[in-house]
């Protein structure tokens, strides 16, 4: 399995371990082709658009869904950079997660393409692990 967003998914882990946040990744590994298989999977709980990792924090939890990042390039003509690729983009299933979370109080919901992108959310919105 390579996915463009692993290695991104896989520096906010080490973030994450490295501040004492307790969190887990829901659909790791449960990418599957097989019917049946799938089927079994929801039986058990599996949920179609649930964020990549949750992170429980004290009041809530923040879901973060992992994207692959922006591709930048030079542009010669126009003299600067220029978005070549805009990165990953949420599923439909993935949006009406996100509109669930954000109805519930405490609980947070990011697109992070970069650890940045967590970084910068955590510091904004002064989450911890208490």
């Amino acid at each position: 399995m390579n996915r463009p967003e692993q290695p991104v998914q896989i520096a906010i882990v080490k973030y994450l371990r490295l501040r004492g946040f307790l969190f887990c990744a829901p659909d790791v590994g449960v990418n599957v082709k097989s019917e049946r298989t799938r089927s079994i999977l929801k039986a058990m709980g599996r949920t179609a658009g649930i964020a990549d990792l949750v992170v429980w924090i004290p009041g809530g939890t923040v879901c973060i869904e992992v994207k692959r990042p922006k591709v930048l390039k030079w542009s010669a003509k126009s003299n600067r950079m220029i978005i070549e690729d805009s990165g990953g983009k949420q599923s439909t299933g993935q949006k009406e997660f996100e509109k669930v979370i954000h109805t519930l109080p405490g609980h947070h919901y990011i697109i992070a393409q970069s650890v940045s992108d967590v970084v910068d959310y955590f510091q904004k919105n002064n989450i911890s692990t208490g």
